[in-house]
């Protein structure tokens, strides 16, 4: 470039319209008509792609509501089997209870029973080494006991023999009865 026109445009004014401008409009490519046919293509892949997430949509919802069902039957017979349960240890509860007292009510009876029995003994006259007879009657026993006190001398009240039995020792002829 020269001197000259560089000092022109260096100045104050400006000398735009005498530039010369050397940009020119570029030419681009024109689109064809078979965008259409892409964008129709596209389109349908979309609707396509759109109607088989709502098939899976639906399918995944049914699942869900089926699952939701279980839960809510699932929960149901929880509670049901929660209740019977506690059913359960109250009665095992109760049960327990009624046991201990049956075992203090037995035990107050085997004592009872024999307090019962240390007094019957206390009572009870035993006589040893008598001849067992074929019938034996109430009235037999006590005629052998009459002869028995008086021939020891002892003092004895009018008796009455309330449970005769005889007990097998060493010997067989052993008996004892009570009054």
């Amino acid at each position: 470039m020269d001197e000259r026109f560089l000092s022109r445009h260096s100045g104050s004014a400006p000398d735009l319209p005498t530039l010369s401008t050397s940009v020119k409009e570029r030419k681009k490519r024109k689109l064809q008509d078979d965008d259409e046919d892409v964008m129709v293509l596209i389109k349908g892949m979309f609707s396509d792609l759109s109607r088989e997430q709502d098939v899976r949509f639906r399918s995944l919802q049914t699942t869900i509501d089926k699952l939701r069902e279980e839960n809510l039957e699932m929960v149901k017979n929880i509670e049901f089997m929660s209740t019977k349960y506690d059913d359960f240890l109250m009665r095992i509860s109760a049960l327990e209870t009624e046991k201990s007292l049956d075992k203090r009510l037995i035990r107050q009876m085997e004592e009872k029973l024999e307090s019962m029995e240390r007094k019957n003994r206390a009572t009870g006259i035993e006589i040893r080494n008598v001849p067992r007879t074929q019938a034996e009657t109430k009235e037999g026993l006590c005629v052998i006991h009459s002869r028995a006190t008086k021939s020891t001398q002892a003092f004895t009240a009018h008796i009455y023999i309330d449970f005769p039995k005889t007990i097998n020792g060493k010997y067989k002829s052993d008996m004892s009865f009570e009054s």
